[in-house]
Parts: structure tokens; sequence; C-alpha cells
């Protein structure tokens, strides 16, 4: 899983051998928004992005907290979050057993009407 960082803090230096280091402009959303927006107002900023397959994933955030814990000194429980990691994934399992068990009634053949589609 990598870990991607955007900065313009000092900070940069302790880390910046576990983290790829990408220029503010290519963060886009409202990461991106947040980074330039303190970079323009003079506040110091270091963001981190994590690659994920999930919208929410708490194991990603896992990862940037053992980075910091471990190079920031500082003493953030993971724990709540790999409980809440495996909550969210018993939760994908069973969202996948569902649609498994939905997908042979959806593989029915319709008439040419009922194909057509409007925008």
């Amino acid at each position: 899983m990598g870990v991607l960082c955007c900065s313009n803090a000092d900070g940069l230096e302790k880390i910046k051998d576990l983290v790829i280091v990408l220029p503010a402009l290519s963060i886009i959303g409202i990461a991106g928004y947040m980074i330039i927006k303190a970079q323009l107002h003079g506040i110091p900023v270091t963001g981190f992005l994590v690659e994920t397959n999930f919208n929410v994933d708490p194991r990603a955030a896992i990862v940037v907290l053992k980075i910091l814990n471990n190079r920031c000194d500082f003493d953030v429980d993971t724990q709540p979050l790999m409980e809440q990691a495996d909550h969210v994934e018993a939760m994908m399992h069973q969202l996948a057993n569902d649609v498994q068990e939905l997908e042979p009634a959806e593989h029915k053949s319709f008439s040419a009407g009922e194909q057509m589609m409007y925008g």
C-alpha cells in the first residue's frame, strides 16, 4: 500500500524516505484544495493520501499513522481503526455475497422495448 505525501512543511525530511512525495498541484479533490489553500495562506501543511480500493479504508489510515508514530514521535492508538477495518471488511464481504446471490436473477433476457434507455 503506497503512501503519497504533499508538503510545504519542514517535517517532510523525517518521512520522505517512507512516502512518495508529490507536487501540490498533482492532488485533486478536497485534499488538493485544502493543501493549495493552506499554501496560499502560508500555513505549513502536509497531506497524506494512501492507495486504497475502497472509499472507507481504516487500514489505509493505519499505514499513515504508523509512519507518523514512528518518525514523528506520535503515540496514536490504531486499535480502534483496526476494529473498524474488521467491521468494514465484514460488511464488504456480506455485500459481495448478497450481489452474487442476486446475479442469477438479473441474467434474464429482455425484449427490445425493455432494453431501451433514455437520458
